[in-house]
């Protein structure tokens, strides 16, 4: 990564976590173009990836998307596996935020797999992964494997102290054992 793009990165984070959302985005950009001439996957992939949530936060999913999906095939170029599933989830967000299930569903699938197989996946990007699958599949009508997913973000959530993902999996379980239960109630 080279030093100029990494520095506009990083400030380009920070700005954005400022709520300097023109700032952020310029920085983004800057780096997306000294990475692109310098042929750098790696930091071309984490200039787009900051690109897309400054879409993403403007709730601009489609053109979020084109820079997350972009970042997506270019980590899996350079060989990251783990900065690809981070980006197939956020790209799962997205397509599920934006009702389409099925273009989410496989996304996710990815993410988990290869946070599930790699051994430096950190318990929480899985705990996030999976939490999303969660989501999706409530939302197309599988409470059961829903329930199941969020019993397993729970306790992942619980082995790394994240305690707002812990109440949120609980508010879920009894929502899904709810529904799970008029089911049977009209069968």
């Amino acid at each position: 990564m080279s030093e100029m793009a990494a520095t506009l990165i990083a400030d380009g984070q920070r700005a954005r976590r400022e709520g300097r959302t023109e700032d952020a985005e310029a920085m983004f950009a800057r780096a997306a173009e000294l990475a692109r001439d310098a042929e750098d996957r790696l930091t071309l992939g984490a200039a787009l990836t900051g690109l897309g949530q400054i879409e993403r936060d403007g709730k601009r999913g489609e053109v979020a998307l084109r820079h997350y999906e972009e970042a997506a095939v270019l980590f899996e170029d350079a060989g990251d596996a783990l900065q690809r599933a981070h980006t197939v989830r956020h790209v799962g967000d997205i397509l599920r935020g934006m009702g389409r299930l099925e273009e989410a569903r496989p996304r996710y699938e990815e993410a988990l797999h290869i946070y599930r197989t790699h051994e430096g996946a950190v318990p929480l990007d899985v705990a996030n992964a999976v939490r999303g699958c969660a989501l999706m599949r409530e939302e197309m009508g599988n409470l059961e494997e829903a329930s199941s997913l969020w019993h397993e973000a729970k306790g992942i959530y619980g082995e790394v102290g994240v305690e707002a993902g812990v109440l949120e999996a609980e508010e879920c379980l009894l929502r899904l054992d709810g529904l799970m239960r008029e089911r049977v109630g009209k069968v």
